[in-house]
C-alpha cells in the first residue's frame, strides 16, 4: 500500500511543521490539548507509512479544517466532534471536570488521547482542493454535474466510522489490537463497539485484518476499491461494499430495536458466507494453492467464532436468532470443502495458530506506549494552586513587553524536546527555515480554504447520517 522507495519526512521536520501549526493557532488551540498534536503526526506518519508528499497533504488537510480546538458544553452525550464548516474540534466540557478531578489512566486514554486522535484523523482525511472534495476516508465522493460540485455519500457513514476506530486504535491505544493471539476478538475501545463484531466479520470475508482495514481507510476510498478489485476480480465489489455499509448503518441506528439489529447482523453474516463460498469455488484447481486454502480456512474459523458470540453480545431475544442452525450447517459445509482441497493438494493438517501467525497476527504486543503522553496530559490538566496562579500572573506582567516566541518549549514532544535538527555531514535540513513565512508557504502546495460542500443538502439528512466516534460530525 506504500511505495517503500518514496521519500520520507524526518521526525525533526515533522516537529517543525507542528511547531508552525501551533504557533499559527496559538490563540485558538487549547494549550492543554495542542501538545498532543506532535505525537499524533509522528505516530500517524510511522504507522500509516506516509511518504513526504502524503504527509504534506495530510498536514495541509488538517491545517485547512482545524482552526480551533476547544472545550464547550455539547447538548448530547459525546466526548468530541469535528465540524468542517466551522473548522474546529470541540471537546465536551463535561470531560474537564472528570479529568481535573480524577485523571485515571483509562479516562485519559479514551476521553483525551483516543478522542483527539480520532477527530484529527477525520481532519487529515478531508481533501478539499480548488473547491473540489477529492477524498474523505472511505466516503464515496460523487460529482454533481448539474451543480458543478462534489459531495460525499451519506450511506458510507458507518463503514467509515468503523474503519476510523481501527485507525485510531493503531496510533492511540496502549493495548494490543486483539484480546487473543489469533487475531479474532478485537478489544473494545469506543462508542462504536456495536460495530466491532460485524466489522470483523466483514474483514474476514474480505481476507483483511483490522490493521489492514485501518491502513486502507487512511489511503482513501479509491485505493480501498482498487485493492478489493485486484484481490477479488470475480466479485462485484461495489455491491458487496454496499451490503456491508448499509447494514452497519442499520445496526448502529437500531439502538434498542432488537429486530433491526438482528436483521442487520444476519445480512452481514450471510453476505460474508456468500463471499467465502465464491472464494472457495475460485481456488485454482490446476495448481497448488496452499496459501489460498489456509487463508480461507482461517477466515471461516474467525467468522464461526464471532458468529457464536453475536446473540449473547447483542442480547437478542432468541438464543440463536443470528447463529442459526442453517448458518452453522453452511460453515460446516465450507470446512468439508476445504478439507477435500487440502487432501487433493496434499496440504498438511490445518493448524489455526500456525496459520494466524504466518499470515495475520504479527504481534500481540501493546500498539503504543502512552506512559509519557499520559503524564503530559495529567500535567497539562492539573489544577494550579493559588501560589502558582499568582506566580504566573507576575511572569505574564514581567514578560508582556518582550517579543513573542513562536515555538514555545512546552509544546515540544515530551521525550525529545531538545533534539538538534541536522543531517549527516552537518547540513541543516530545510525544515530549519520553517519560521520563514515565505519558505513555509513555498513548501506547502495548497492554501485553499474549506467550503461547505453540502450546503444544498437537506440539513436533517446530514445531521443524522454523518456521525463521528463520540457523536456527530457537523457539516
Amino acid at each position: 500500500m506504500q511505495n517503500s522507495g518514496a521519500e520520507k519526512m524526518s521526525r525533526e521536520e515533522i516537529i517543525k511543521y507542528v511547531d508552525e501549526l501551533i504557533a499559527e493557532n496559538k490563540d485558538s488551540y487549547d494549550k492543554r490539548l495542542a501538545p498532543l498534536l506532535y505525537e499524533f503526526f509522528l505516530r500517524a506518519n510511522e504507522k500509516f507509512e506516509w511518504s513526504r508528499e502524503e504527509l504534506l497533504d495530510k498536514y495541509q488537510n488538517f491545517r485547512n479544517v482545524v482552526k480551533r480546538i476547544d472545550f464547550k458544553k455539547l447538548n448530547y452525550s459525546t466526548c468530541a466532534e469535528i465540524s468542517y464548516k466551522e473548522k474546529k474540534i470541540t471537546f465536551n466540557k463535561t470531560i474537564l471536570k472528570e479529568i481535573t478531578k480524577n485523571a485515571k489512566t483509562d479516562t485519559i486514554n479514551l476521553d483525551i488521547i483516543d478522542t483527539l486522535f480520532h477527530e484529527c484523523l477525520h481532519g487529515t482525511d478531508f481533501y478539499l482542493r480548488d473547491k473540489k472534495l477529492l477524498s474523505m476516508g472511505l466516503y464515496e465522493i460523487k460529482y454533481d454535474h448539474t451543480k458543478d460540485e462534489y459531495s460525499n455519500n451519506p450511506k458510507d457513514t458507518m463503514i467509515l466510522e468503523y474503519a476510523n476506530v481501527l485507525s485510531t486504535r493503531l496510533i492511540a491505544s496502549d493495548k494490543p489490537m486483539y484480546e487473543d493471539d489469533l487475531g479474532i476478538n478485537f478489544i473494545k475501545s469506543s462508542s462504536y463497539d456495536m460495530l466491532n463484531i460485524p466489522g470483523s466479520i466483514m474483514c474476514a470475508a474480505l481476507d483483511i485484518t483490522e490493521i489492514e482495514m485501518a491502513k486502507l481507510k487512511d489511503k482513501g476510498r479509491t485505493v480501498f476499491d482498487s485493492y478489493l478489485e485486484d484481490k477479488f476480480p470475480y466479485l462485484a465489489t461495489q455491491r458487496v461494499i454496499d451490503v456491508f455499509r448499509s447494514n452497519l448503518n442499520l445496526i448502529y441506528n437500531a439502538t434498542r430495536d432488537k429486530t433491526n439489529t438482528a436483521l442487520g447482523l444476519g445480512n452481514i453474516v450471510d453476505a460474508a458466507l456468500n463471499i467465502i463460498n465464491v472464494r472457495i469455488d475460485k481456488i485454482p484447481q490446476e495448481e497448488l494453492h496452499e496459501e489460498s486454502i489456509q487463508r480461507a480456512y482461517y477466515d471461516i474459523y474467525k467468522i464461526e467464532q464471532l458468529l457464536q458470540k453475536l446473540d449473547g453480545e447483542y442480547k437478542l431475544k432468541g438464543k440463536k436468532e443470528v447463529y442459526t442452525s442453517e448458518r452453522d450447517d453452511t460453515i460446516k459445509e465450507f470446512f468439508n470443502k476445504l478439507d477435500k482441497y487440502r487432501k487433493l493438494y496434499k496440504v498438511k493438517e490445518f493448524d489455526i495458530e500456525e496459520i494466524a501467525k504466518r499470515y495475520y497476527v504479527k504481534s500481540n504486543e501493546p500498539l503504543n506506549d502512552n506512559t509519557a503522553l499520559i503524564d503530559q496530559v495529567r500535567m497539562n490538566f492539573r489544577r494550579s494552586t493559588i501560589k502558582e496562579k499568582f506566580k504566573g500572573f507576575i511572569e505574564k506582567v514581567n514578560t508582556k513587553a518582550l517579543p513573542k516566541v513562536r515555538n514555545e518549549e512546552k509544546y515540544r514532544p515530551v521525550l525529545e524536546s531538545k533534539e538538534i535538527v541536522e543531517k549527516q555531514g552537518g547540513e541543516a535540513i530545510a525544515a530549519a527555515k520553517v519560521n520563514d513565512r515565505g519558505d513555509f508557504k513555498s513548501r506547502i502546495k495548497y492554501e485553499t480554504p474549506i467550503i461547505d460542500y453540502n450546503k444544498n443538502n437537506d440539513k436533517k439528512t446530514d445531521e443524522k447520517a454523518i456521525q463521528n466516534d463520540k457523536g456527530e460530525i457537523s457539516q
